[in-house]
């Protein structure tokens, strides 16, 4: 990480959820106000555009495509991974 060929990024719980809706629905990115202001959004991918019929800022975040299907995860995964 010193070399910077990493790059971090970080995103609240409720920014995860946001953008892994926002591959559910199949659209690129989700508005969202949450991260405005915050420490987290200079650290996140999102970008901040004008909202074209409010005039007000939004944080646009980039969808999350799970890469897994839902059914890796059963009961019996979970207890597995509880310990």
């Amino acid at each position: 990480m010193q070399t910077g060929k990493v790059k971090v990024t970080e995103w609240t719980n409720y920014s995860l959820s946001a953008r892994l809706r926002a591959g559910a629905m199949g659209v690129p990115f989700v508005p969202t106000r949450n991260l405005l202001g915050t420490d987290t959004f200079e650290y996140s991918g999102s970008i901040i555009v004008e909202c074209p019929y409010t005039g007000k800022k939004l944080a646009l975040q980039p969808a999350l495509y799970r890469m897994w299907p839902l059914s890796t995860f059963t009961s019996r995964t979970c207890t597995a991974m509880s310990g």
